[in-house]
């Protein structure tokens, strides 16, 4: 049964009071945190709404976010946020060429070669009954028989080895699930470099799946080399091309322990996406996430060797991929934005953290007690106070 009119309306002043409890407890913190040297707020917020006093945060915060002005008193650390790991190779203040660290860590991965595991033939002439075999194999696809495509694929496969009866029996295989059939037929695809494009990120998923991590990166590497070489055919300058190949390839290293490389790809990459105009965000969710995660671990490279404004500019940029609320890339730019004396910035922060303060969220506005300077909170103290008033009257019966 569904719930009545008045129990939804005591859940939701159950909420109302909860929320209050937070912003209110919240903001006698932060009143708490600016001492006796702290700036006095200013009284003409008081007669703004909530919904005006989050706006002028939120413009405040955007053009500050322009500003470094880095405060030396104001140290921080990221321990136990970025981890440990080795810095990029080389000048860890140099942008190196994109291109340049692309195609290097791609040609070493190429002699990790994939080993053949499929007994099909070397592609040659096709003769007329392995075109038979295939004919009859794609016509029962069509027909919505996977099953029957099976065996005539497989020995259109094995008299011929054509490319496209092995493309043809990976995705019969997938239709009735036979995944790790599926995934040997592509294997065989990529040592003999057709695996074409749309088949290469799924290879490359089951590949991981396995653990087979250097054949994955040795399948992303065909992948970063070719489009590499489209770029010189092209006569073109323009990295940005390549990035997405890039990114992956990234995660690749990375997942096989080869951190430094990584980070110097990462940097390259970075470097490119900061002084080209992609034109918006990838529409694929997957690519979204992973282009995310690409700036936070940017970031976290830069934080290691102490460029925290480098650093804030990654993270913020992963926050703009993605409207996602998440503790942890917060509590690193939580820190940079002190460090690096944006207030206003901060205090925006705070006011994401608002509703559902973390532990660390709490923690860290506990350190910045006696800071001096003193860090300015007036703003986010007048929000938190005004939406404690306002929710003063929601919950009635």
């Amino acid at each position: 049964m569904g719930s009545t009119p008045r129990v939804r309306s005591e859940a939701r002043a159950r909420r109302a009071v909860a929320r209050r409890a937070v912003w209110i407890s919240t903001a006698a913190l932060l009143v708490g945190c600016q001492g006796p040297g702290a700036r006095e707020p200013d009284r003409a917020v008081t007669v703004m709404s909530v919904d005006d006093l989050e706006a002028s945060l939120r413009r405040a915060a955007e053009v500050e976010s322009a500003s470094i002005v880095e405060v030396p008193s104001r140290s921080v650390s990221f321990d136990g946020l970025i981890g440990e790991g080795p810095a990029a190779d080389g000048d860890p203040m140099a942008d190196p060429d994109l291109t340049e660290v692309l195609s290097k860590a791609a040609r070493r991965r190429l002699d990790l070669s994939i080993a053949p595991i499929t007994a099909f033939a070397v592609e040659g002439p096709v003769s007329r009954e392995a075109t038979r075999r295939y004919l009859e194999g794609r016509t029962a696809i069509a027909e919505g028989r996977p099953e029957d495509a099976i065996e005539p694929l497989r020995e259109a496969a094995r008299r011929s080895g054509d490319a496209a009866a092995l493309r043809a029996l990976a995705d019969a295989c997938d239709r009735i699930g036979r995944t790790g059939e599926a995934t040997d037929v592509r294997r065989e695809l990529a040592r003999r470099g057709v695996l074409r494009p749309s088949d290469r990120d799924r290879l490359i998923d089951e590949l991981l799946r396995r653990r087979a991590i250097d054949d994955a990166m040795a399948v992303q590497a065909v992948a970063v080399l070719e489009e590499l070489e489209e770029l010189e055919e092209l006569e073109a300058e323009r990295g940005d091309l390549v990035i997405p190949a890039s990114i992956r390839f990234a995660e690749l290293l990375d997942l096989s322990g080869r951190d430094a490389e990584a980070a110097s790809l990462r940097r390259a990459i970075a470097s490119v996406l900061a002084e080209s105009d992609r034109g918006g965000l990838p529409i694929d969710p997957d690519e979204r996430a992973r282009l995310r995660r690409f700036w936070i671990a940017a970031g976290d490279d830069r934080a290691r060797v102490g460029d925290v404004a480098i650093a804030a500019d990654c993270w913020r940029r992963a926050d703009l991929v993605e409207a996602v609320a998440e503790p942890a890339l917060r509590a690193r730019r939580l820190r940079a934005e002190l460090a690096l004396g944006r207030d206003r910035c901060l205090q925006g922060l705070l006011l994401d953290a608002a509703d559902e303060p973390t532990a660390d969220d709490l923690a860290f506005a506990a350190t910045l007690v006696d800071r001096e300077p003193p860090v300015e909170l007036d703003r986010i103290i007048a929000v938190l106070e005004a939406r404690a008033v306002a929710d003063d009257g929601v919950g009635g019966p």
